[in-house]
């Protein structure tokens, strides 16, 4: 066999052969029986059909407006550039119609947005509306944490998870987001521990943490000392007073991906889990793979509502004009063009085409480069590394207790 997507891989005196277009992972050590690959991928079917009757996502823009001024925020402070605005109920109305329309009983995430969501003062009917005309799996708030902890309590039956925006400790997060908002983020985080709410910190990383001597290490610090769970992304800007500058050595991208192994292994609260790593072992657990960049683009996957109820591709591309699709089953040529991996050679012939991602949306509004427009794909060293240290806990045992706590990090 010769194909691209096979991937050989010697570790700890074992042979593994990884099937990354099939998802099938075996153990070659002593041989390789082709004659049983072949038999295996026969019986093997797609689990990622889709139900005709089944949205995995949509994102409703629900307030084009926020009371915070953010240095490093990607949507001119909430309105995308535009007028301060709220969805209106007739809007939502419209919209869940529409997908009535389109045979949609069933929606896994529906993720209000904004802007600062909590600012809709008919959030709470806007929940109930859907959950009463939809399957929901569940429901996502995106908020800076200053939102009324009433709405939180009259949310406490529906199935819903928060992610708070905070930047680490005061002295940067008040520099970032404003003075007070601290406070306001940490008592609002404090009242959804005590009412048992689902929910994980979001935090960006700029180049103010840098200036103030704040690493990644000590974020990760001030989530144990809080006993928080924390994700975080590094500022996607092109303002050389907000940019990272943080450059990651090979030493510490491999005590990363240790340290995201381990926080999987022992199944403690969720602690900044490397993206490749996930994304490999989402691969083996769940058989999922795209020949796309970010599946989300495809509307038959995820459908984002701008406050008005217009339809686009991606949150990201609200005030730009020439991604406003006609319809949820419109497509963009341009997106589709440059989401395709199959339209580059390097990607075309990298063993992890089908589990890399990457955001188009962020290329297209000039905060990110194409990583394979060159000779060398930086990504392709990282999901090496990545595979070599996800076969390293099946050589030594810990892949089981791995894929047991899984699901809980997703």
């Amino acid at each position: 066999m010769c194909h691209n997507y096979l991937v050989e891989k010697n570790i700890k005196d074992k042979k593994y052969l990884f099937d990354l277009k099939n998802m099938l992972l075996f153990d070659i050590t002593i041989g390789f029986d082709e004659q049983l690959y072949k038999d295996i991928l026969s019986k093997t079917k797609n689990s990622n059909k889709l139900n005709s009757d089944t949205l995995p996502k949509i994102v409703l823009n629900i307030s084009n407006t926020c009371n915070y001024n953010c240095l490093y925020c990607y949507a001119s402070h909430g309105n995308y550039g535009r007028n301060d605005s709220l969805m209106s109920l007739d809007t939502l109305n419209n919209i869940m119609s529409e997908l009535k329309s389109h045979g949609i009983k069933k929606i896994g995430v529906v993720e209000l947005f904004g802007g600062e969501p909590t600012l809709n003062p008919n959030l709470i009917e806007m929940v109930e509306k859907l959950s009463n005309s939809f399957y929901i799996g569940e429901f996502i708030i995106t908020s800076n944490g200053s939102g009324n902890k009433e709405v939180v309590q009259a949310l406490s039956k529906y199935p819903i998870k928060y992610y708070i925006s905070l930047d680490g400790p005061k002295e940067i997060n008040d520099k970032l987001r404003g003075e007070g908002s601290f406070d306001t983020a940490m008592n609002f985080i404090m009242f959804l521990k005590k009412s048992n709410s689902n929910f994980t910190v979001a935090t960006t990383y700029t180049k103010l943490h840098e200036d103030l001597g704040i690493e990644y290490e000590d974020l990760y610090e001030f989530a144990q000392e809080y006993d928080l769970a924390l994700r975080i992304s590094t500022v996607i800007s092109d303002n050389k007073l907000i940019k990272s500058n943080r450059l990651i050595s090979s030493k510490m991208l491999s005590e990363e991906l240790d340290r995201t192994i381990d926080n999987i292994y022992t199944g403690e609260k969720e602690i900044n889990l490397d993206p490749f790593i996930m994304r490999i072992l989402k691969s083996l657990f769940l058989s999922t793979q795209s020949g796309y960049f970010c599946d989300d683009l495809d509307t038959k996957v995820s459908i984002h509502f701008d406050y008005d109820g217009s339809v686009y591709n991606c949150f990201k591309l609200w005030k730009d004009n020439r991604f406003k699709l006609n319809n949820i089953e419109s497509r963009n040529e341009i997106l589709d063009t440059f989401n395709n991996k199959d339209n580059f050679k390097l990607c075309k012939n990298c063993w992890a085409k089908y589990i890399c991602e990457m955001c188009i949306a962020d290329t297209f509004l000039g905060k990110e480069e194409f990583p394979f427009l060159g000779n060398k794909c930086f990504k392709k060293n990282r999901y090496d590394l990545a595979l070599e240290k996800v076969l390293e806990t099946v050589a030594d045992g810990r892949i089981k207790k791995i894929r047991d706590n899984f699901t809980k990090y997703l």
